[in-house]
C-alpha cells in the first residue's frame, strides 16, 4: 500500500486488448438478445486471432448462431473449437445442443454425458439428458418405454438434489408422473 498522497494514474487504454473488448461487447449483445449483432461482435474476435481464446471465441459464435436456428453454421464453429481444444467442454455441450436438434439423439446423449464427467452437479446438462430421454422414450419399442422414462426421472431428480426449486425439473416430473 503506498500510503499518504497518491496521485491517480492515467488508465492504459492498451491495458484490455481489444479482442477482449469485442468479446465483451459480444457477450453483452448476447445477453441483450441481440443475437446477428452478437455474432458479428464474435467475428471480430475471432479475426484478432487471441492465441488462448480461439476456441471460446468460436464457441461464442455457435451459440449466437444457434439462438437464430443456424444450426448447420454453428456446427461449423463449434467443430473449429473443437479442433483448437478438443477438451473444450463447453463446446462439447454446444455440439450436443445441435446433435440433439438435428436429430442425431445417441451422439448428443455421448457429448451431454462427456461434459456431465466433467461437471457432476451442472444443471443444464442434467436437464438437456432428461430432455433426451423423454425424446427418446418416443421412438423406442413400447416395451422399454416406461425404462427410458425412468431414465429421464432420474436426471430430473438429480437436478432436484441439486436445486429443490427448479422449475423446469418440477414441471418435467409432472409430465412424467401423468
Amino acid at each position: 500500500l503506498n500510503l499518504g498522497d497518491n496521485q491517480p494514474q492515467p488508465v492504459d487504454p492498451k491495458a484490455m486488448p481489444d479482442w477482449r473488448r469485442w468479446n465483451n461487447y459480444g457477450i453483452a449483445l448476447f445477453d441483450n438478445r441481440q443475437f446477428p449483432q452478437s455474432a458479428d461482435a464474435f467475428d471480430e474476435v475471432i479475426d484478432m486471432k487471441p492465441a488462448d481464446y480461439q476456441a471460446f471465441a468460436n464457441t461464442n459464435k455457435a451459440m449466437a448462431l444457434i439462438e437464430m436456428a443456424g444450426w448447420q453454421e454453428a456446427e461449423k464453429f463449434v467443430n473449429k473449437a473443437l479442433e483448437l481444444d478438443p477438451n473444450n467442454l463447453r463446446a462439447v455441450f454446444q455440439r450436443g445442443r445441435i446433435n440433439r436438434a438435428r436429430g442425431r439423439l445417441d451422439k448428443a446423449e455421448a457429448d451431454f454425458k462427456r461434459v456431465l464427467e466433467g461437471y457432476p452437479r451442472d444443471r443444464l446438462t442434467l436437464q438437456q439428458l432428461g430432455e433426451l430421454a423423454k425424446i427418446k422414450s418416443d421412438v423406442v419399442p413400447k416395451t422399454e418405454r416406461e425404462n427410458q422414462l425412468k431414465v429421464a426421472q432420474n436426471y430430473y431428480e438429480q437436478v432436484l438434489a441439486i436445486d429443490p426449486e427448479d422449475t423446469g425439473a418440477t414441471y418435467n416430473l409432472m409430465i412424467l408422473y401423468q
